[in-house]
């Protein structure tokens, strides 16, 4: 029963050794990593020490009483600060993200000593924080608020006690990526940008958009807003009865003015035809009479003796 015990402790300390070595550190681009030894090396006792990238490059190789050999793509980039034969990388690049990895040799044969899984991260973008509305009201003051940076965008709402985030744009976070992040602290709204290595925030206090002089300039412009409206309603609908009122007694006064002119004409209603005043002409101009010394009638007609004693 020891034995099992034994041997289920070393698998045990195997596997927290394995996935230590497997675990990645993460560095800024333009930094440098210190990589330890994870075991007392003495270089007098071995005959070289070798670091190596992804097992296949040489990065430098240590031997004993001699000054170490620095392979040319890392030349003026790699230092040993300690007696233990740590390797300082200075200067990374994404490029040298990798599994890097130190072997003693010894006359017995190879050991490795150290192994480090790096990453190396560029510096997050900067980030800008936009308030798009502010509703303040009596108890709270609500504002809504959009976070964004070079490849992601993220909107939250907010009030005076945390921020509720509704709709995010950005990569999941794993080992590469960025998180954009929303939150209240302290009285001020935070948009943060980060990622293993690196992070930039954006803050803006929520009191100067929030403060009593702010609503009660809200509620002024609301309500000039409101009498400029009536007053505009009012004023169309005072011109129109006006326009409708002038129409209607321009009509009336026309109308009238025909009325009077009808009634200045005399009625002229036609009159029984008279006979005409032949008596009167007779009167005046006399019965015809047969010419002297005849005896004779003559047969005049009226309107021959008319004529004659007119031409008389």
């Amino acid at each position: 029963m020891d034995s099992v015990s034994l041997l289920s402790v070393i698998c045990l300390l195997y596997q927290i050794q394995g996935s230590s070595a497997e675990e990645p550190k993460f560095v800024l681009k333009g930094k440098g990593i210190l990589l330890d030894i994870q075991e007392q090396v003495v270089l007098e006792n071995v005959r070289e020490l070798t670091w190596k990238f992804n097992q296949s490059i040489y990065i430098v190789i240590l031997h004993n009483n001699r000054d170490p050999e620095i392979y040319e793509d890392y030349t003026g980039r790699v230092e040993f600060p300690e007696q233990n034969s740590s390797m300082l990388l200075k200067r990374l690049t994404e490029s040298d993200s990798g599994v890097y990895t130190a072997i003693v040799r010894t006359n017995k044969g190879e050991k490795k000593v150290a192994e480090h899984k790096i990453i190396v991260k560029a510096p997050v973008s900067p980030v800008v924080l936009t308030v798009d509305s502010v509703s303040p009201t009596v108890d709270s003051c609500n504002l809504t608020v959009t976070c964004s940076s070079t490849d992601s965008q993220i909107k939250a709402r907010c009030d005076n006690q945390a921020c509720q985030e509704e709709t995010k744009k950005s990569s999941e976070v794993t080992t590469s990526a960025t998180v954009l992040h929303v939150y209240l602290s302290n009285g001020s709204i935070i948009c943060n940008h980060s990622n293993q290595v690196d992070s930039t925030t954006v803050m803006q206090e929520t009191e100067p958009l929030c403060s009593p002089n702010d609503r009660l300039a809200s509620d002024s412009t609301l309500d000039l807003k409101v009498a400029i409206s009536t007053t505009t309603v009012f004023l169309i609908l005072g011109i129109l009865f006006a326009v409708c009122f002038y129409k209607r007694r321009k009509k009336y006064q026309k109308d009238q003015n025909q009325n009077t002119d009808y009634a200045a004409v005399p009625h002229l209603n036609p009159s029984p035809a008279e006979p005409a005043d032949e008596t009167t002409i007779y009167s005046m101009a006399g019965s015809p009479t047969a010419p002297k010394g005849t005896t004779q009638t003559t047969n005049y007609s009226v309107k021959d003796s008319v004529y004659a004693q007119v031409m008389k």
